[in-house]
């Protein structure tokens, strides 16, 4: 483990193996990468070149505070409403009643009829952008204070049988940003005990050579892309513009592109302003741990836990290679009983002080939850899955 220049000690967050590559590994339960060197964003790099960036699919990871809003006034908006696009619906798992509560509150704008003009009167369309018969328009944007998640769709490109779409390269840049991560969206998404299916409830099919048969385009051949952008731990990306460049269009294999369409398209995205988060000060102990939760932020997609917990040092062959964690959060129980364990999906994790005394952990949620409706934090003891006495229920009162 290393310091980096602001004191930060910070790793990553393994991410639940339906965004691992499909066809190559075997699809395994959430489960934390076990220590080493920390690799995390660095604050001073706001900007992150990919290829083909699968790292961290959905909108990919914290457990960030926002409250949704009662369902008052739906039936009247749901007339005319513009539902979400079949990526957003899958990378957060929204019905419909869900879609219109986080419009409503806020938390989502559908981009092609909500966003101010430059004089911040009547909403103007955020254009579309065509290059070489290929038009690639933002859809919706869905944020907190933490995680933002953008989708966009692609027309005017054939993509062949069990090929991989891929953008060359994907940039994105905003203040308080501290890294970004996309892939197009593949139709496969996990259900509540982290089985992937696909998103319309079917199981995964494989093919003759057993890789796993992904579902990259609509009905119409409309392909669809999904970005998320994470921000450093102790920034918001809140009110902030997130402009983003795709360059270069092609397929990719075993991480090997092959360029069908250059060119690039570029976009500015607003992110809304309002701070739907709902903050907990807990102090609540982690079970035997020694781990105390201090504070929480829950949104519907996302959550951040602060923690007081001193980590000791991992000696590997002679040196300090890392220190120990804390119990990192994996999910929620609802007021009903209902178990959640498998709800994070990636995002960053690590100790905010050179003392290794104060940890924190950030991750995206793999659906929309109800944050009124929550009453327990689940807090994973040791690898392996999440279940059972493999866990910590930390009340959330």
């Amino acid at each position: 483990m290393s310091v980096d220049e602001h004191g930060i000690f910070s790793s990553d967050i393994e991410l639940p193996a339906i965004v691992q590559k499909k066809a190559d590994t075997a699809f395994s339960m959430i489960k934390k990468k076990g220590t080493g060197s920390m690799e995390n964003f660095e604050r001073e790099n706001l900007k992150k070149k990919s290829k083909n960036a699968r790292t961290f699919k959905k909108p990919t990871a914290a457990v960030a505070a926002v409250c949704v809003l009662a369902l008052g006034g739906i039936t009247a908006l749901a007339a005319g409403y513009h539902y979400w696009s079949r990526s957003m619906r899958g990378t957060l798992q929204a019905d419909e009643t869900q879609q219109i509560e986080l419009v409503q509150s806020g938390v989502a704008d559908i981009l092609d009829t909500q966003d101010t003009d430059d004089n911040g009167g009547a909403p103007a369309e955020i254009k579309e952008v065509t290059v070489g018969g290929v038009t690639v328009k933002p859809m919706e944007i869905i944020a907190d204070s933490h995680f933002a998640h953008i989708s966009f769709s692609i027309s005017g490109y054939t993509l062949g049988e069990q090929v991989e779409p891929s953008f060359e390269h994907m940039d994105a840049e905003c203040e308080g940003m501290a890294a970004v991560n996309a892939s197009f969206y593949d139709g496969i998404v996990s259900d509540s005990n982290g089985k992937p299916i696909y998103d319309d409830g079917t199981p995964i099919e494989l093919d003759a050579d057993g890789a796993v048969i992904s579902h990259y385009t609509d009905a119409d051949g409309t392909l669809e892309y999904v970005i998320t952008c994470i921000s450093a731990y102790d920034q918001t990306i809140l009110g902030k513009t997130i402009h983003v460049e795709l360059e270069n269009l092609g397929t990719t294999y075993h991480a090997d592109y092959e360029n069908v369409l250059s060119g690039k398209w570029e976009f500015d995205i607003p992110v809304t302003e309002k701070n739907s988060a709902k903050t907990y000060a807990l102090g609540a102990s982690v079970g035997d741990s020694g781990a105390t939760v201090t504070t929480v932020e829950l949104s519907p997609i996302s959550i951040k836990v602060n923690y007081d917990f001193q980590g000791e040092k991992v000696t590997q062959g002679g040196s300090d290679k890392s220190y120990t964690n804390p119990p990192l959060f994996c999910g929620v129980r609802l007021k009903d009983g209902t178990m959640l364990p498998y709800l994070a999906d990636g995002g960053s994790s690590g100790y905010t002080d050179e003392t290794a005394a104060q940890y924190y952990f950030m991750s995206a949620f793999d659906r929309v939850i109800d944050v009124d409706n929550v009453d327990a934090l689940l807090f994973r003891k040791a690898d392996g899955a999440p279940v059972g006495n493999n866990l910590y229920i930390v009340p959330l009162v």
